[in-house]
């Protein structure tokens, strides 16, 4: 099984949006950065959970997605160019053109003279999250693994984020969420 945390934006208040609304071609969002609503293409973002939406077997509805800087090609996550954000997700564009004082002032300017200053400072487990996974939040008061049998959601490190185990036979998440999930299990984790 493949272990990983979960993401690390450095601004989850312009990564992290709420969605508010939707049509079939975008998705209508609430910036906490700006705490404006904007309309960005459905490429641009994908679905997220936080520890709360975490519960022992399932995944409660979240309204939170996660702007997504990257594309998946060959195998990998590459950072999609300027030159992709403004020819197929302009309204995308346009929002991160808006917060580019705050991405480029990250970790005390560590993307300020970079081309792909809104991308992640620290890429990470993209792959691994991407995949049929178990899903534990990094915080809460008894052991709750649910299961993403699809490797739709992603979520964030840190406090209020997560961890995933991906097994290699991904036909055993039930069997390992019902292991972990089991009172033997968490009798054990509190001695």
């Amino acid at each position: 099984a493949r272990l990983a945390q979960g993401i690390k934006t450095c601004a989850d208040r312009v990564y992290v949006v709420d969605l508010i609304g939707q049509t079939k071609k975008h998705a209508r969002i609430r910036s906490q950065e700006t705490g404006k609503d904007y309309e960005v293409e459905w490429s641009a973002i994908r679905p997220l959970i936080k520890s709360e939406h975490m519960k022992r077997f399932q995944i409660e509805h979240s309204n939170k997605c996660l702007l997504f800087p990257y594309s998946h090609r060959g195998g990998c996550y590459e950072v999609v160019p300027e030159e992709t954000w403004s020819s197929r997700m302009p309204m995308a564009w346009d929002y991160l053109k808006e917060v580019m004082p705050v991405l480029k002032s990250r970790e005390r300017g560590k993307m300020k003279d970079r081309a792909d200053w809104f991308a992640y400072i620290y890429p990470k487990n993209f792959f691994v999250l991407s995949q049929p996974k178990l899903c534990i939040p990094d915080m809460s008061e008894h052991i709750q693994v649910c299961i993403d049998s699809e490797g739709k959601y992603i979520f964030s490190g840190g406090a209020a984020g997560g961890n995933a185990i991906v097994p290699k036979d991904p036909s055993l998440l039930y069997l390992l969420a019902g292991l972990l999930n089991s009172r033997l299990v968490e009798a054990s984790l509190r001695q």
